[in-house]
């Protein structure tokens, strides 16, 4: 007798943050990747995100669950850079990521350390 094991892995997340020109690029990009692509923030529209699986048009993780293959990048572009972070960081996601010039990523930072978050988790 002759066993195959074939696994199947779980998909990789990628959650964007954001609505402007650069989300738009990952959420392509991570489609085409393979991942399961979530899209949030405010102003967020369906219609710019064709590839995305989920478009939220509000910053909630109450209804992500997130894995070791959770990935999450904040692509506002100083809209709502703080807020999403801070939610962000909240999970258990094991990447987050801000797309941001060296000096707005050191103020962002800086934010959420004087806001109380962990030093780990910045």
């Amino acid at each position: 007798m002759e066993v195959y094991i074939e696994p199947h892995w779980p998909k990789p997340h990628l959650i964007v943050m954001g609505h402007l020109p650069v989300a738009e690029a990952l959420t392509t990009l991570g489609k085409g990747m393979g991942y399961a692509v979530t899209v949030m923030g405010l102003d967020v529209t369906p219609g710019r995100f064709p590839h995305a699986d989920v478009v939220r048009d509000h910053i909630d993780f109450s209804q992500i669950r997130a894995t070791p293959q959770t990935y999450i990048v904040v692509a506002s572009h100083g809209n709502y850079d703080e807020d999403a972070l801070i939610a962000a960081l909240r999970t258990d996601a094991p990447y987050v990521a801000l797309v941001a010039s060296k000096i707005r990523a050191q103020a962002v930072v800086q934010y959420l350390r004087d806001s109380g978050l962990p030093e780990e988790r910045l």
